[in-house]
């Protein structure tokens, strides 16, 4: 939600944004295979987007945050397999 509300994405097109950015830090492995997706269903993402301070603090609200001041992704690491990961809010 937090790059829908920075930069007034719909919802879909914020979620294949945040997808990317996982994929680029936790299973760059897969990020070929995403790219070709995109390509296929001819969805372009605006490449100017970045992971801001704004962004960030959206993210340390989020609902997805632990009471252990973590926060839980769901990282694709194969095809049709996701894992959770709990990384540091400092390490967004």
């Amino acid at each position: 939600h937090a790059f829908e509300m920075v930069y007034n994405l719909y919802h879909g097109k914020a979620v294949i944004l945040g997808i990317k950015i996982i994929l680029e830090k936790y299973s760059p492995k897969l990020l070929k295979e995403f790219e070709v997706l995109l390509k296929a269903l001819d969805l372009k993402m605006p490449e100017s987007l970045q992971m801001t301070e704004q962004v960030k603090q959206f993210i340390l609200a989020d609902k997805k945050k632990t009471a252990d001041n973590m926060l839980e992704l769901i990282v694709p690491d194969r095809i049709g397999h996701v894992e959770i990961k709990k990384i540091k809010l400092d390490q967004i």
